[in-house]
Parts: structure tokens; sequence; C-alpha cells
């Protein structure tokens, strides 16, 4: 059974000032729409958005390793709930290993993740604090970790970006630093018993990671 929409291709308003109750289409038919808040004022009003950040400064490594001690987000056995990973951001602090030459002192910067949903459960961990956006909201059923024995090294599922030290000169490199946002908008989604840590490749650096979620219940 099929429904008609009556909809318009301009304006909505009468000549009154009015609206005159249509639905404003483009002109190959797309929806119309404005902003009447931000982005996710929706989602963090209700609730269900969640971030987790270091306090400090740590390792961020220099390849792929099962024992993670950046930040770590993992979504518990028996969740009921899937995390819509929103954005993570990184501040580089510390830059570890002195300019050489030329494409000698690079770091690579990705979204690793443990995807196996059968696999142990992270153990040997310290649990960061977990704040609903909404502050003074609900308890988060996710975990975020500060450090973490994960079940196996994990893989690349989103680079983030690469820097090369290469092009920074002894005179600057006390000045060094860089911050990335990744607006990762649901472009990765953890199912239960899975994980998501920010690691790096190459040059040794350290840095302050966040994250930020939304918990989204999961129709079996």
């Amino acid at each position: 059974m099929g429904f008609s929409l009556d909809t318009i291709v301009g304006p909505s308003k009468r000549s009154d000032g009015l609206a005159n109750g249509l639905v404003r289409i483009g002109i190959t038919g797309e929806a119309i729409v404005g902003d009447a808040h931000a982005r996710y004022f929706e989602a963090v009003s209700r609730g269900t958005c969640f971030h987790a950040a270091m306090q400090a400064g740590a390792s961020l490594g220099t390849a792929l390793t099962s024992t993670a001690v950046t930040l770590t987000l993992y979504n518990p056995i028996g969740s009921k709930v899937n995390l819509v990973l929103l954005e993570v951001a990184l501040a580089v602090t510390t830059m570890l290993a002195a300019p050489g030459a030329p494409g000698s002192s690079t770091a690579a910067y990705c979204l690793a993740a443990n995807v196996n949903p059968l696999a142990a459960a992270p153990s040997a961990t310290t649990e960061a604090t977990v704040r609903n956006c909404l502050l003074g909201g609900l308890d988060a059923v996710a975990k975020a970790y500060t450090a973490a024995t994960l079940p196996a090294a994990p893989v690349v599922v989103r680079p983030l970006f690469g820097v090369s030290y290469s092009e920074i000169t002894a005179a600057s490199i006390a000045q060094f630093s860089t911050q990335f946002i990744d607006q990762t908008d649901g472009k990765i989604v953890l199912a239960p018993n899975t994980a998501i840590t920010l690691q790096a490749i190459g040059a040794a650096t350290s840095g302050i990671v966040s994250m930020m979620w939304e918990e989204v219940p999961f129709i079996s």
C-alpha cells in the first residue's frame, strides 16, 4: 500500500509569511532540510553518547601490539548495544625519536581493532573514566581502558594520518606538536566483544587520545 506526500520546489511560505504545510524538495527530488540544533544534539540530549579520554600522554607504540597502553574502547561480552564510533582525537605530546635523514623518522597513526567476537576479553586492564556526553547522565555499557592486554594483536581498520619527522630541525624539535581529529561518524561500529584502539607504526611518539561514541541497542 503506497502513500502520497505533498511537496513543493522552492519557498514553503505563503505570501502572508505563514508556512503552507508542504514539504520542500529540490529540482531533482531531494528533500530540503536545515539544522535546528548542533549535529549530535539529539543523541547527546537523550543520554546515548559517551566519551573517554586519557589524562596524560603515553607511548603510542612503534608497531601493532596486543599490549595496548593508549586508549582502547571495548564492547563487553553480553552487551545489548552496538558502539557507534563518532569521533577520535589525538594530541601528540612528545616526539621521542630525534630527526634523521629524509624518510628515516616517520610515524603513521591508525585505528586498530580486535574483530573476533569469539576471542577472549581484554585482560590486565586499567579502566579510564567514561562520561555521558549529557553530563550527569546514565552510565555507559562500554568500557574504556588506558592499558589492556588484548586477545591478539589488532588489525588496522582505519588509517588516520602520517608524519615525517625528518622535516623537523633540531632547533624546532622542542616546539613540535600536532593535533588530529577524526570525524569517524559511524563508519566503524563495535559489536559485543570487539575492541578498538589507537596505535602508531614507525617512530616512537607519545600522545593523548580521546574517543566519543553512541550506544545503540541492536536487534537480534
